[in-house]
Formats: C-alpha cells, structure tokens, sequence
C-alpha cells in the first residue's frame, strides 16, 4: 500500500506543499500563522531534520519523521496530501510503527494540533491523551498487552 524512501534535497517542493495543504489551514486556524510563517516553517522544518518520503502506486504522497529516544519511539510527523487521505496509507504507516514499538517493548508519543482530525485516527489506534497545552494535545500509545503483563 505505501513505501517509504529516504528524503532528498529535490523533496523540498513536496515538503512545502504539504505544510500547506495537508495541515496549513490548522496551523492558521490553531496558531494563527500565516502563508509566510507556513513557508517559513517548511523550509526550518525541513533542513532541520531527517525524514522519509511516503510513496503509494508510484507517487509521493507524504512523509513521515520518527525519531527513536531509546524505550520511547516519538512519532514528530506525517503528512500526507489531502488527496490521498482516507484512503487507509497514514494509518497504515502509524500500525507498522505500532508494530515495531510493540516488538521492542517502546512506547509511541505524538504531539497534535488540537484542530487536526487526524487525532481521531490516533484515538481509534490506542493512543491517549497524556497532557495538553493550549494549541496541542500530547498522546502516547503503549502495546496493552505489555500494560497487562506489568500490571
């Protein structure tokens, strides 16, 4: 359904058209940015860390940034076009990251705009809400069957 790539320089273009379209408007909405900071956001974003392209039947669709901190797997984004949402690739990228977490007894933690409806795919895979600020809610997901043998 979707493979990932490593990112490269000629990925910027993507990069910025996701920050506009695939979460631009809740970053107007729920911090009050504007195009420019959007853009100002990519380009920061995206020199400043490592990250794979989501691909689904030939096209890049996506991107995904994970970051692993020892026993704490911290899931830093995933974007993916409008266009191409509800079609089952961002919940699948996030089980096979739940998988790995699982198989190495790590927890996934998130952070998401409280305006995103891409909270809903995280409740509905087992994330909960930890702690919340003003504009994000902090999530984390933990393998329960792992909970239950601890408990």
């Amino acid at each position: 359904m979707y493979t990932l790539r490593p990112s490269i320089l000629a990925d910027y273009d993507l990069v910025k058209e996701l920050h506009h379209r695939a979460i631009g408007l809740y970053l107007a909405e729920g911090l009050g940015w504007s195009v420019a900071d959007i853009d100002r956001s990519a380009e920061r974003w995206f020199r400043g860390r490592s990250f794979q392209i989501v691909s689904s039947n030939g096209r890049d669709v996506g991107l995904l940034s994970i970051e692993d901190r020892g026993e704490r797997i911290f899931l830093e984004n995933i974007l993916i076009l409008p266009e191409y949402q509800g079609h089952g690739i961002g919940s699948a990228v996030v089980r096979d990251i739940l998988t790995r977490a699982s198989r190495e007894g790590a927890v996934v933690v998130l952070l998401v705009l409280k305006n995103n409806p891409a909270k809903k795919l995280y409740d509905r895979l087992g994330f909960v809400v930890t702690f919340e600020d003003r504009t994000h809610f902090h999530m984390q997901w933990s393998d329960p069957g792992l909970k239950s043998e601890t408990t």
